[in-house]
């Protein structure tokens, strides 16, 4: 699934609308699946889930999303708004996650965790594949969109960074 974030909006997913026709290898099948613009893999999976309930064929899906924050700063404080997301609608709550950093990302983690219940999302801290910083993996078990909307850092020197690896390939700059 997609992560998005921004400074002050969610931008869209990059999944276009689309049909998926399902067929199982001894030519069962469930019809045709529409997949919205913006559809999360969540909403994939469960729109999948729905037509193989419906037609019988066994067919079946799950999803999940992780991404990584990385390139966070070791002092002052991190804000952002945490929500999990399916296309531009919010699943859940959003939560206000503050941490002040204090060298690690260990009272950033907790603020996450302890926000579970409302977002989906938890969090743990990993180290990066591609320089050996410490950074948070982020993860929704149900495949719904991972957001960070309205990101702060008070410290001084760093350009935080999201994304879906762990080497860091693929980021989008937290400002």
């Amino acid at each position: 699934s997609d992560v998005v974030a921004a400074a002050t909006t969610v931008p869209s997913s990059t999944v276009t609308a689309q049909t998926i026709t399902l067929t199982t290898a001894n030519g069962g099948g469930s019809g045709n699946i529409s997949v919205a613009a913006d559809d999360s893999a969540g909403a994939i999976a469960t729109k999948i889930n729905t037509a193989g309930a419906t037609s019988g064929n066994g067919i079946s899906a799950s999803a999940s999303t992780t991404a990584y924050l990385s390139n966070l700063g070791t002092d002052g404080t991190i804000t952002f708004t945490l929500a999990s997301e399916t296309g531009d609608a919010t699943v859940g709550s959003t939560a206000a996650i503050s941490a002040v950093m204090g060298g690690s990302v260990t009272a950033l983690v907790a603020d996450i965790n302890s926000n579970f219940a409302a977002t989906g999302i938890s969090a743990e801290s990993v180290v990066m594949s591609n320089d050996g910083g410490v950074g948070v993996k982020l993860f929704n078990s149900l495949g719904n969109d991972i957001s960070i909307l309205n990101f702060t850092d008070s410290g001084a020197g760093t350009t935080a960074t999201l994304g879906d690896e762990i080497d860091e390939s693929d980021v989008v700059t937290l400002t």
